[in-house]
């Protein structure tokens, strides 16, 4: 429950900051803050996508917003290990890092990554990697409840602003398929085989389903943009990310340390 408290206040507090910079400095619609907002916040390329099929966004608008969590979260990738193994994170011991790794990282892989680079360049014990992966884990989860709650207020506004009455909201049936997927993985997981079939044999197709299918959502993604909107913002989506970078790094560090005599 603790690891999720901290996941729900890096998740709130991004995702808030990315709508007031992004509307009210970088002048961006609210559609492209919420998109990268929700992709640095939870689970970087996976969390937009799954909020813009929910938003009905411009395509352009989800294809800017991959970009950067792509970009950036593969920069801190590399940065975490260097910056720890040179001492330039104060008061963090090993789990510190993990927990710190796993609340601030924007994909999975980029944490999977730094803390296996850790290993090599900082002498990063297994348990510490675990803990960066499980605290990230937890923000994935954490992706459900956001769009249904996100979807909710979003279609609220729409409406009011729009003066219907009749609310319409868009139900991102992609959060109970990504549910469910959780809970069959598990199960999975806990057999070794099924009607003969080795359970890690059907885990290990299902990643490489996984793989395809963002693969093609994004390849689609990509073929629907408009080149001429994308040069007009990209530059602005782009400085957005980086400030929300800047609060993952910062913010995260002083919130690893409030929560470090909390969590171990």
């Amino acid at each position: 429950l603790k690891g999720f408290l901290l996941s729900a206040i890096v998740i709130f507090f991004v995702f808030i900051i990315a709508l007031f910079v992004g509307m009210k400095i970088f002048k961006l619609d609210k559609e492209t803050s919420m998109l990268v907002g929700a992709g640095s916040a939870i689970c970087g390329a996976a969390a937009v996508l799954a909020l813009e099929s929910s938003l009905k966004s411009d395509p352009f608008k989800g294809i800017l917003a991959v970009g950067t969590v792509v970009i950036f979260g593969l920069v801190f990738m590399f940065l975490y290990p260097i910056a720890f193994s040179l001492n330039l994170f104060p008061f963090f011991d090993q789990n510190a890092m993990g927990v710190f790794m796993g609340a601030t990282l924007h994909e999975v892989a980029n944490v999977a990554g730094a803390a296996e680079m850790a290993k090599d360049m900082a002498g990063f014990e297994q348990g510490a990697s675990n803990v960066a992966v499980i605290i990230k884990m937890m923000r994935v989860i954490l992706l459900v409840p956001f769009l249904l709650i996100v979807t909710y207020f979003f279609a609220k506004n729409q409406h009011s602003s729009s003066g219907k009455t009749a609310k319409s909201i868009t139900i991102p049936y992609f959060a109970f398929a990504f549910l469910g997927m959780i809970v069959l993985n598990t199960y999975l997981a806990s057999k070794e085989n099924i009607l003969g079939i080795a359970t890690s044999d059907i885990i290990s197709l299902g990643k490489t389903l996984c793989t395809l299918c963002i693969v093609f959502a994004m390849a689609a993604l990509g073929l629907q943009i408009d080149f001429k909107k994308f040069l007009k913002s990209g530059s602005r989506v782009f400085g957005l990310a980086f400030v929300l970078g800047l609060v993952l790094i910062f913010g995260g560090y002083f919130l690893t340390l409030t929560f470090k005599d909390i969590l171990w």
